[in-house]
């Protein structure tokens, strides 16, 4: 609505007879086609402006229900055309309410001046003293929170980083309170300095206080039944139901979180999973799973993941406070009961079974079992290889990937076998040939675990065959594209040389990408040619 008028001494008296009231009513304005009819019981403060109510809401059941706006004190507020509001306990204040909405049995709606909206808040990740805290904005990719927490060694990065953030993070600051169009608010608490994009849908959240709900049509945003969320910001597509708790966080694309789960300073990307346990400073990078009432996911940074129950770690030893932290690359699997000690660093596609307590560093070896043997940590090399695990949990994810948004957030390569993890097999086969240099060791003492003599040969073998499979792969999806059909052209290819994907590889919470690519990328955001979050997204896209 852009067309506004003031109200007619008759339609004053209208709303009057229809137990309307309001100290001013020059402050009041209508749509041109206003009418009374579909306006009782209000009362009006401040500047109001009312749309046009000539649609109706079918409800499910066959229930029709007109636009218009009853039972609710309207303050500084405007609300847009065919948009029903009824039944607000309190009072609606400072918002900008769009079309089409459908706002019924709320407690109050507020936004006050110099509200951020959840484009204040620092979530103190992995580590829980907060020493790598990742600044909250609407379009957070985990990409971009894995430069904020994994380089703060880089000052100067983090330096431009936080720069680039803020200035996003002041443009999305509205003078109050936004509800946009298609949005539908039932039986709600209070909600409080949040903004509401397009279809979004709340029904029955007991308390939003502080945040950004991203929603868009195709990929619309469920809050539900007793929801408390403070200090947050939820992507497009996220679902967050059933008396779950945050505080200080961000729930990705996709994401969902239900059934009493519970989580502060923790960040939730793309295609997570979390029932009834708990995270705390927990950065749960894509496909992160943990389904569990005993589960704890605490300070350490996680992605493809798969939480048995029981699952728990700890980060304080009560000397420093809780400083400690974990690293667990991709594809690391729990068992029930599973406990790690940070700090630890435990490689990629690696299943973990039992207790852990002397900080084990596996990240040398891939695809292996971490399991406890005698109160010590035993890795099994490879042992993961012989699972056909792997290759359905590559192609579960990529059938599991729920984000319908325009415009996605994360960019994620769903890959077990890749030019990453294949340097970390070289570098395993030579550092357990170096072992075999001394043959009468039953077992090697490795980083904070044990490797067993009998699994040197096997672990080697496993490995391999790994490269072996890799290499043919990759050869084999290269030839199809290519559609080369003769040993010539085939010959011909090996020979060609090229520097494109050579040397170090690094996963940046989900995107995979050649190191050299990575640091040109930093290097940019350093000198300031890369110099907007925009920028910094199309970079990571290409």
């Amino acid at each position: 609505m852009s067309d506004y008028r003031n109200l007619t001494p008759d339609e004053i008296i209208r709303l009057e007879q229809n137990h309307c009231v309001c100290d001013d009513w020059s402050s009041v304005s209508v749509g041109i086609h206003f009418d009374t009819k579909y306006v009782r019981r209000v009362q009006f403060s401040g500047i109001v402006k009312l749309g046009v109510y000539e649609e109706s809401f079918a409800q499910k059941n066959g229930l029709t229900k007109h636009s218009g706006i009853y039972d609710v004190c309207l303050h500084d507020t405007e609300v847009g055309d065919n948009t029903l509001i009824e039944n607000i306990q309190n009072y609606i204040s400072n918002y900008r309410i769009g079309n089409n909405c459908f706002i019924q049995n709320v407690n109050s709606i507020i936004a006050f001046k110099g509200a951020s909206f959840g484009n204040n808040v620092k979530i103190s990740v992995i580590d829980e003293s907060g020493g790598r805290p990742v600044l909250l904005f609407d379009k957070l990719s985990s990409h971009l929170a894995y430069f904020q927490a994994a380089y703060r060694y880089n000052s100067s990065l983090i330096g431009q980083l936080e720069k680039i953030i803020q200035a996003y993070r002041q443009q999305q600051i509205p003078e109050k309170g936004i509800i946009e169009d298609h949005v539908k608010i039932c039986n709600a608490g209070k909600i409080k300095d949040v903004i509401i994009r397009n279809y979004t849908y709340i029904d029955g959240s007991a308390k939003l206080v502080n945040g950004t709900i991203a929603s868009e049509k195709d990929a619309p945003t469920y809050l539900g039944r007793s929801v408390i969320a403070e200090d947050f910001i939820a992507a497009a597509g996220a679902s967050i139901e059933d008396s779950v708790f945050l505080n200080n966080c961000f729930i990705g694309q996709a994401a969902c979180l239900k059934r009493g789960f519970s989580a502060t300073e923790s960040l939730f990307f793309s295609n997570c999973h979390f029932e009834h346990g708990e995270a705390c400073a927990a950065f749960a990078g894509p496909y992160t799973v943990s389904h569990h009432k005993p589960t704890l996911l605490i300070a350490a940074m996680f992605s493809f993941m798969n939480a048995g129950s029981g699952t728990n770690q700890s980060n304080h030893l009560y000397k420093l406070g809780p400083i400690h932290q974990g690293i667990t690359e991709r594809g690391l699997k729990t068992s029930s009961n599973c406990y790690l000690m940070w700090p630890a660093h435990i490689g990629a596609f690696t299943f973990v079974n039992g207790k852990h307590y002397l900080h084990p560093d596996t990240s040398l070896f891939p695809f292996s079992y971490l399991l406890e043997e005698n109160e010590s940590s035993t890795l099994v090399p490879g042992l993961g290889l012989k699972n056909v695990s792997l290759l359905r949990d590559e192609k579960k994810w990529k059938n599991r990937d729920k984000r319908k948004a325009a415009k996605i957030l994360d960019y994620l390569h769903p890959n077990v076998f890749s030019p990453l993890t294949m340097e970390k097999v070289f570098s395993a086969i030579n550092t357990l040939k170096a072992f075999k240099q001394n043959p009468y060791s039953e077992k090697y003492n490795y980083n904070g675990c044990y490797i067993k003599h009998i699994s040197i040969d096997k672990g080697v073998h496993l490995y391999e065959l790994a490269i072996i499979k890799y290499l043919g792969d990759v050869f084999m999806k290269y030839l199809d594209k290519k559609g080369i059909t003769s040993w010539k052209e085939i010959l011909c290819i090996l020979e060609q040389d090229t520097r494109q994907g050579s040397g170090a590889w690094v996963d940046l919470a989900g995107l995979l990408t050649p190191k050299c690519q990575n640091d040109s990328l930093l290097s940019g955001i350093v000198s300031g040619t890369i110099n907007s979050v925009e920028e910094i997204d199309s970079r990571l896209e290409n």
